[in-house]
């Protein structure tokens, strides 16, 4: 059974047996409905394979339901299960500032590969005209589309405040935070710390209100010395604490004299991981003391032979 039951050639046209089993067709088109070969199947229905001269006179267009489509005039392959799903190759000419050179495109429109010969430009776009992606020809990758907001999709990227988040990704390796800063408090002058009730304990630094996105953070809190005085008890202790308003997240860290009437004097820096809840939140680092005698938090504006600012700081986890 012959795969081709029928040659169909378009109007206009001029078929010549050149000899040897070649035909040679030329002319058509006419500025009407163009001209072509058009082979039909069997025992398939409808055409399996069309090739075409386009003409932009023509009234014609791309026509529907066809396998294989060739452009002259544009340099067009388009490649077609039916008209709303055809592939498009185009190379060189008839073709827009959007698209560039060349591009591999849907006809439905959901997306358009494109590269640009002028800028040596890689784009992906969106129904021609939104860039989703852009690789330029200095190597810098632009990404203008990310959404601002976690997909929930595990290895799918969004923006963060300006730092791209792998969405799902918990953080680890490194020596560090694996994200950006959120919010970075300090203060330059020493706090004694004399309450002793954690509840309401005396409050080291209070943040300024910062918006977290929902993903863990971690809460790094610095002192560069605590001194605990001279008449300090052995049993003296020092809690260091994180409070959202008269809510209290967590300890952070604790400190201890070593010995009665000893005085003691240590760098401090706690780090905590948790997880706020998406939008505005403000916290303070509290202490209270268990002994009756007053440790003090020391902090400097850090300039010359002064101490470093105490701190409270939120980095993404």
């Amino acid at each position: 059974m012959s795969w081709f039951s029928k040659i169909k050639f378009g109007d206009g046209l001029s078929v010549t047996d050149e000899g040897d089993g070649v035909i040679l067709v030329s002319g058509g088109g006419g500025g009407g409905g163009g001209g072509g070969i058009q082979f039909d199947t069997s025992p398939q229905a409808g055409n399996w394979l069309y090739v075409e001269a386009d003409d932009p006179a023509g009234a014609g267009g791309s026509p529907n339901g066809y396998g294989i489509e060739l452009h002259g005039y544009s340099s067009d392959i388009t490649l077609a299960g039916d008209y709303a799903s055809q592939l498009h190759l185009n190379f060189g000419l008839g073709l827009d500032a959007v698209m560039g050179d060349a591009a591999v495109w849907f006809l439905n429109g959901d997306y358009t590969i494109n590269f640009d010969n002028a800028t040596r430009d890689f784009t992906i776009t969106d129904n021609y005209t939104t860039e989703r992606f852009r690789v330029h020809s200095d190597g810098k990758i632009f990404m203008p589309s990310l959404p601002t907001t976690d997909p929930g999709v595990s290895g799918a990227l969004w923006s963060s405040s300006g730092d791209v988040v792998l969405s799902g990704y918990t953080g680890g390796g490194g020596g560090g935070g694996g994200g950006g800063e959120v919010g970075y408090d300090q203060i330059t002058s020493p706090v004694a710390v004399s309450s002793g009730t954690e509840a309401s304990g005396t409050t080291i630094i209070t943040a300024s209100a910062h918006t977290f996105d929902g993903n863990p953070v971690y809460a790094e809190f610095y002192s560069p010395l605590v001194q605990f005085p001279t008449t300090a008890g052995a049993g003296l202790g020092l809690f260091i604490n994180l409070f959202e308003g008269s809510t209290e997240i967590s300890r952070l860290g604790y400190m201890q004299s070593p010995s009665a009437d000893a005085q003691g004097f240590w760098p401090c820096f706690c780090r905590y991981r948790f997880t706020p809840s998406a939008g505005s939140h403000t916290y303070k680092v509290t202490g209270n003391q268990s002994g009756g005698v007053s440790p003090t938090v020391h902090a400097g504006v850090g300039s010359g032979a002064t101490y470093p600012p105490a701190f409270l700081r939120f980095v993404k986890a």
